[in-house]
């Protein structure tokens, strides 16, 4: 494991990394900016010199930057806002970071691939069609012309173990249990992936050889509604109260992809993972809820 800092350690994903880091590593950085946090560091992505965190002298091998504007809804109606956050503010620190020996990696996303093919590879070519998946896409370009060292990582959907984490399987139990109606789409296809194997994952993606763009997903690909059907089913509720919906049916979806399933090509060819099934993490949430 490399000492690691973590650049927006208050959200979902940046939390659960410095929590792996620290547990070998103490003292390493972590940043905040809104959601305080007394054993992290303020840090304002927009303005702050990451210079000031003084990162190589105090033994971080590794930077990992989570913090972004991810709301997809938020970078529509606030293109340029959102553009400082998701573009020019990583694009900042990359360059400032690139000229030391600190490992960089940079977070983007399954939204760069447009979503009109059954999986996207690493190589395929991308043409997003949010705001939020052309900021990324802008990033990861830029990022090649900066240096070919940096990793960047396309994520899929995240989700999480704990009950009223907030994450895509708590939010529908949340709703099935008490018998209230969950929309889902039945044209939307997605890898849903766990915290703790993206964690794990990102862990050994460090030690690795890679470098570039990477795709990092679970092999599973499910529709939101399947995965709703699955979810009810495990909590012994009707599947009445999984609605069928066309994605780009809802209001300000038009523009949302419809598969962003991915195939991890170079990351099975460089590290082994065994991702938890979905099904067991389904009986898990579904046991968390029943209790």
């Amino acid at each position: 494991m490399l000492k690691t800092a973590i650049i927006g350690a208050s959200g979902y994903i940046g939390k659960h990394l410095l929590e792996m880091y620290r547990k070998k590593y103490p003292n390493s950085i972590g940043t905040y900016f809104k959601n305080k946090n007394f054993k992290n560091k303020y840090f304002d992505i927009c303005n702050s010199d990451i210079k000031k965190l003084k990162l190589f002298e105090t033994g971080h091998k590794s930077v990992i930057i989570t913090a972004a504007q991810p709301l997809i809804g938020f970078c529509e109606k606030n293109p340029k806002d959102s553009y400082k956050l998701n573009v020019k503010a990583p694009l900042k620190i990359i360059k400032e970071l690139s000229k030391t020996p600190i490992k960089i990696i940079f977070l983007s996303s399954d939204y760069v691939f447009q979503g009109n093919k059954a999986i996207n590879s690493d190589l395929d070519k991308t043409n997003p069609t949010t705001v939020y998946g052309k900021q990324k896409k802008e990033v990861e370009e830029k990022i090649k012309k900066i240096s070919k060292d940096i990793l960047v990582l396309r994520l899929g959907k995240i989700f999480g173990l704990k009950k009223g984490d907030g994450t895509l399987l708590d939010q529908s139990a949340k709703l099935l249990i008490k018998k209230k109606e969950v929309s889902a789409a039945t044209d939307q296809y997605f890898c849903p992936t766990l915290i703790h194997d993206l964690t794990e994952v990102i862990n050994k993606i460090q030690l690795s050889n890679l470098k570039g763009i990477v795709n990092v997903c679970s092999d599973e690909i499910y529709s939101r509604y399947d995965l709703n059907i699955s979810l009810a089913k495990a909590l012994n509720i009707n599947n009445k109260f999984v609605k069928k919906i066309n994605l780009q049916d809802l209001p300000n979806f038009k523009k949302r992809p419809l598969n962003t399933s991915m195939n991890c090509i170079k990351l099975k060819k460089s590290i082994n993972h065994k991702f938890k099934p979905v099904s067991e993490s389904i009986r898990i949430i579904a046991k968390n809820y029943k209790l």
